[in-house]
């Protein structure tokens, strides 16, 4: 039978039904593409790379853009997966293959992704690109609720999902944003709720602000998503809390053009594929 792997503008229905069975229904979680990968329908910023055997789909990846500060483009690479019955055979590797020979003529400056397995990935030019962290936090006991301090869903119920462009993380059930004003602003963050329980993604605003909105806000124990050299972790210390922060999954990059000093996009948890 004839095989073949090929990039593709946007992401066809049979792959976005494997990724969901792969990735969601095996794993007994997910809502909906719609609330995970919102961006997903945007053709213009979302490619992927499939493998068909005899016109059946067998595996694919999808592949994100997004700007980098240079005016370069970066893809983020994700939903790595095959079928169960062709595992073994060497597809993910076939789907790498074509994506990085493909990436530069389609204007990628460089693939980034997020894998705690390297040794896959390094095979095909990826190398460290730093790493997240992630970490269990313990407040102060003592909590008095901040003034003003507002909660809502997040996204919100009164946007479209399609217009935010920013979805919940396959570990999330749900997600909320708490914010406060303070005599420096507003300061805000993205609470996601997860089986192990609350997980700060994402925050805006003074980090002083943010940590006290976070202490009055969550409970004693809760974990943070946060990338080295983030303020907000000297913050939470000075509010009394105690933490212990560890490598998250190990970003690697592939740079498609030669690397001359370009910085790589902070893609935070909320935008990752």
């Amino acid at each position: 039978m004839t095989e073949t792997v090929a990039w593709l503008a946007g992401v066809p229905s049979d792959f976005r039904a494997l990724a969901w069975r792969v990735f969601f229904t095996s794993r007994g979680r997910g809502i909906s593409l719609a609330h995970h990968f919102p961006w997903i329908d945007q053709e213009c910023r979302t490619v992927s790379v499939c493998a068909w055997v005899g016109g059946t789909l067998v595996g694919g990846l999808v592949i994100r853009r997004i700007p980098m500060s240079d005016g370069g483009q970066c893809g983020l690479v994700g939903l790595v997966c095959v079928e169960a019955s062709e595992r073994g055979k060497g597809w993910s590797h076939r789907l790498l293959e074509v994506a990085t020979a493909q990436a530069g003529q389609q204007g990628l400056t460089a693939l980034l992704l997020w894998t705690q397995k390297p040794e896959v990935y390094a095979r095909h030019g990826f190398v460290l690109g730093g790493s997240e962290l992630l970490g269990d936090v313990v407040s102060r006991s003592e909590v008095v609720p901040l003034p003003l301090q507002t909660e809502q869903p997040w996204p919100s119920e009164t946007v479209s999902i399609g217009a935010v462009l920013r979805g919940l993380p396959a570990f999330a059930r749900s997600a909320r944003r708490l914010d406060v004003e303070t005599a420096r602003g507003v300061a805000s963050a993205i609470v996601l709720e997860t089986a192990a329980g609350p997980a700060v993604a994402e925050w805006h605003g003074d980090e002083h602000d943010v940590a006290e909105l976070l202490v009055t806000s969550l409970p004693q124990h809760w974990v943070l998503n946060a990338i080295e050299g983030d303020r907000l972790v000297g913050a939470l210390q000075a509010c009394g809390c105690s933490m212990q922060l560890r490598p998250s999954r190990t970003r690697f990059v592939r740079w498609v053009t030669p690397d001359t000093g370009r910085v790589l996009p902070d893609v935070r948890v909320l935008d990752r594929v």
